[in-house]
């Protein structure tokens, strides 16, 4: 359907685009082939306690995504 590939289309935008930069702050390190559910990171930012950090989390987008938030959780 359309939706469907509006939905896809706009999640191949996005991942590209945390794909790309290596040295950003934010980012995807592994997507799984739905391309709905991937690994990312987020390193902590300057001047803070989590400075250094470097922080995995599990995140998956459902059906309505932008409509609905990501499933994300923090990995230990």
């Amino acid at each position: 359907t359309f939706a469907e590939r509006m939905y896809q289309k706009r999640i191949n935008i996005e991942i590209n685009k945390l794909t790309a930069d290596k040295e950003a702050d934010v980012g995807i390190y592994k997507v799984f082939d739905d391309k709905k559910t991937f690994y990312a990171f987020i390193r902590g930012p300057s001047d803070s306690p989590f400075e250094g950090g470097y922080f995995k989390v599990f995140v998956h987008l459902k059906e309505d995504y932008p409509f609905s938030p990501p499933y994300m959780k923090f990995m230990t």
